[in-house]
């Protein structure tokens, strides 16, 4: 990787992957699960920017993850079978009911997008 500025994401995507697994690390009473979804999407947006920036792409002005998938799978299709409806509508929306918590399901399921989100990218 020679762009600095996809590099800069990439290291960015990097650390709130690890916040992520630092988080789920924890006892869940010790878990705030909108945190959580926070820094998931969080950590694939980063993954996404750093794609766009070293495809030379300009990354689209809304960084929602819709936007961003679309832009990544006009470069490759692989990027189509992501799914973020659950990561989105928790992270748009505020008036999260706060005592709401995520299942194990969920969460397993947020974390099997990140990390094929970070497989696609890795292969840049």
């Amino acid at each position: 990787m020679e762009n600095t500025l996809a590099q800069t994401h990439l290291t960015e995507a990097e650390y709130a992957y690890d916040a992520v697994i630092t988080q789920l690390s924890r006892p869940q009473r010790d878990q705030v699960e909108e945190a959580t979804v926070e820094m998931i999407h969080e950590a694939i947006t980063k993954y996404l920017i750093a794609y766009l920036e070293e495809e030379g792409v300009t990354v689209p002005a809304s960084r929602d993850l819709d936007s961003l998938q679309k832009a990544c799978s006009a470069l490759n299709p692989s990027f189509n079978r992501l799914e973020f409806n659950g990561i989105e509508l928790l992270h748009s929306d505020n008036a999260v009911n706060y005592t709401h918590i995520l299942s194990t399901e969920k969460t397993r399921k947020y974390m099997d997008t990140l990390d094929t989100v970070k497989g696609l990218v890795a292969g840049f």
